[in-house]
């Protein structure tokens, strides 16, 4: 479960900062015409992940 952190940890602060980014500049420029939008980090559970986290676990012994 460990490694599952350490793998997640910065995830809600890079979304986070892309969220407010893009918030800021969308109202910056709405004035103009201009739509912002944004494609946030996540991780979704896949295979790949699965081993990505199985690894670390692995890593942190």
């Amino acid at each position: 479960m460990q490694a599952k952190l350490v793998f997640l940890r910065y995830l809600p602060i890079s979304k986070g900062g892309v969220i407010q980014l893009t918030r800021t500049a969308a109202l910056e420029y709405a004035t103009r015409g201009v739509r912002i939008n944004a494609v946030c980090p996540a991780v979704i559970h896949t295979e790949m992940a699965e081993r990505i986290t199985q690894h670390e676990e692995q890593t942190l012994k």
